[in-house]
């Protein structure tokens, strides 16, 4: 499917670089607020740990975070998907279609001619009762006036065509629409739902590379290592003593957004395991 060409591709190159020397537990989604607050902290304090590697780790994490958020968006309303994308491209729905809306429009057309008729037809017939003194060629005004009445019946019979065509034609569409749906939509999840895993398990592990550079580069620098003492961490610094430092610190405002406080107590968790092992 079309739609999804571009997440396969991604995905495609990523996922298959995934290496098996990663904690599978670590969940980037729940460590990416610390992650890249730590990155901005320890580059403010010393830009030269950031070498072109640990630039390039940093750049796939934040490419595959911002097309995993732009394929959540477009993924999260499959009818809509299935509407505009699968529907759109089916030639022959597509000319039914045209179809549909070209009748739609004449009948309003017709409907609309007809109001005028009446209304026309009305104002004759009323003077031809009420100023029949005034008319001076009675006949010529008769024939006008008959000849109003049979367009007017003629363009209520086509209204009436013009409906029971849309009628089959909908018919057509909707039959064709609740066909296709089911089918597309099971079709549509299984490939979300497989993109999903593997565009996860491709941030999970990259994004798990990265904060392992970051934290042994950080190492290397004398003003981060100044912080750490600073910070009571003791110690080689990892992203599990920078949650620790994190928690320590964190303002209560910070804890009254649900999703925040509920990724702040799984990263306190993962951590209270690793370090259990």
């Amino acid at each position: 499917m079309n739609f999804f060409a571009d997440d396969i591709k991604i995905v495609k190159k990523y996922f298959n670089s995934i290496g098996f020397d990663f904690d599978e537990e670590f969940r980037f989604d729940v460590f990416k607020e610390f992650i890249y607050s730590a990155a901005g902290m320890f580059k403010d304090l010393d830009t030269t740990i950031y070498n072109q590697e640990l630039v390039a780790k940093f750049n796939t994490i934040r490419f595959l975070s911002e097309r995993y958020n732009d394929f959540e968006q477009r993924t999260n309303y499959a009818q809509r998907v299935y509407t505009k994308d699968f529907l759109l491209a089916q030639e022959g729905y597509v000319a039914e279609k045209h179809q549909f809306e070209l009748l739609k429009s004449e009948l309003q057309m017709l409907i609309t001619k007809e109001q005028s008729l009446t209304s026309r037809r009305e104002i004759m017939e009323r003077q031809f009762i009420d100023e029949a003194n005034l008319i001076s060629d009675k006949a010529a005004f008769e024939h006008e006036l008959k000849k109003v009445r049979r367009e007017q019946v003629d363009t209520i019979h086509m209204i009436g065509n013009h409906k029971h065509e849309l009628d089959e034609r909908f018919i057509t569409l909707k039959t064709f629409e609740d066909q296709h749906r089911e089918e597309f939509l099971k079709y549509f999840n299984e490939i979300k739902e497989k993109l999903t895993y593997q565009f996860t398990q491709a941030l999970n592990y990259f994004g798990y590379d990265f904060n392992e550079s970051l934290f042994r580069n950080s190492e290397r620098s004398s003003s981060i290592q100044s912080f750490k003492k600073e910070a009571g961490i003791q110690g080689d610094i990892n992203l599990c003593k920078y949650v620790e430092y994190y928690l320590r610190n964190v303002i209560p405002e910070a804890l009254s957004d649900k999703g925040h406080k509920e990724r702040l107590l799984i990263a306190k968790n993962y951590c209270d395991r690793v370090g259990k092992k």
